[in-house]
């Protein structure tokens, strides 16, 4: 299974990443939408504080992709939920393919990309797709041993959603 950057996985990564590039770009919302929507994108615009708890680490990255696009910051904070969606998928892979073949690994990514919330968290301007996201990456460096990375981690899932802190109580002794 190879242990450098180019492995075996790298045909699977290229495929997820181009499907799911495909896939949220077709379904991405072209702006701002119900819910938190409008909030979420307003505060990224003025760097203000959203509805409790603040999402402190989402408002300052979606705050890149809404100025990318100052005519329509709510396609920019879309944008954003779509990349942090489909890197979520890649470490799915990644962390299933510590256990199982890179071909049933593919697999189960591509069945929880097209799961109907993780696909609609992914194409919205919503938290939840971060929140999954670092969940996922908290897993993946727990998983591989980097224990300095994962308390790194750890202390920047905070800053995304208090429901981070489950696993900060879990992974804190590492």
């Amino acid at each position: 299974m190879g242990t450098g950057i180019f492995t075996k996985k790298w045909p699977y990564r290229i495929l997820l990443l181009f499907l799911f590039l495909s896939i949220y770009s077709m379904a991405l919302s072209p702006g701002i939408t119900t819910g938190d929507a409008g909030e979420l994108t307003s505060a990224a615009m003025v760097m203000g504080i959203p509805h409790p708890p603040g999402y402190p680490l989402w408002t300052l990255l979606a705050r890149i992709f809404s100025l990318l696009f100052p005519e329509n910051p709510g396609f920019g904070t879309n944008l954003f939920s779509m990349i942090v969606g489909i890197a979520s998928i890649l470490l799915v892979f990644e962390i299933v393919s510590f256990d199982a073949p890179y071909w049933f690994s593919s697999l189960v990514a591509t069945n929880i990309g097209l799961f109907p919330q993780i696909l609609n968290y992914s194409t919205i301007t919503e938290v939840y797709s971060l929140t999954i996201f670092f969940f996922l990456l908290l897993l993946f460096l727990y998983k591989k041993g980097y224990s300095f990375l994962l308390n790194y981690a750890l202390g920047l899932s905070l800053g995304v959603h208090p429901v981070l802190l489950i696993p900060f109580l879990v992974f804190i002794p590492v």
